[in-house]
């Protein structure tokens, strides 16, 4: 059994954030059609979200990671994640949080999302972190398998209502 491919997955600058949207944008198309009322967009969700994904690099509590082209060039894809504050009647108080993983359809099934997951779990480890928290909708069958796959395991179930 030969080793899985090496992607390099480095911290991402302000440079990346086009690349970033428009790598998110290709995860927006999959969930519009599993819930269209919950994922339909903003007109100027692109501009907004790209100042997002700067305001992310730019905290301190933000892990905003891509796995550059080999040229360099562009992205194969990225992880948006940071720290998330617990009640205080918890032990565990602060977690990592994985918001959004996404990788470009050409580098899809090549072990990019798995690198992009590990290098997040490395850097919270690093801040002295136990536990990370991810969500994926249930519709997403191929998310779920991933983040099982990555040892994530479902825990709460978050529900929404239409008033």
């Amino acid at each position: 059994m030969s080793a899985p491919p090496y992607h390099p997955v480095v911290p991402a600058n302000p440079a990346d954030a086009d690349a970033i949207v428009a790598c998110w944008w290709t995860l927006m198309a999959v969930h519009g059609p599993i819930d269209g009322r919950m994922y339909e967009t903003v007109p100027d969700a692109q501009r907004v979200y790209r100042e997002h994904v700067r305001r992310q690099i730019d905290a301190s509590k933000g892990v905003v990671l891509v796995a550059p082209t080999p040229d360099e060039q562009g992205i194969k894809g990225y992880l948006l994640g940071g720290l998330g504050q617990r009640s205080k009647v918890y032990a565990v108080r602060e977690v990592g949080m994985i918001f959004d993983v996404a990788v470009h359809p050409d580098h899809r099934r090549q072990g990019v999302g798995e690198a992009l997951v590990q290098a997040a779990l490395r850097r919270f480890r690093l801040r002295g972190l136990s536990d990370v928290q991810v969500t994926w909708s249930p519709e997403n069958r191929l998310a779920h398998g991933f983040w099982q796959k990555m040892g994530f395991a479902p825990l709460l179930i978050e529900a929404y209502r239409k008033l």
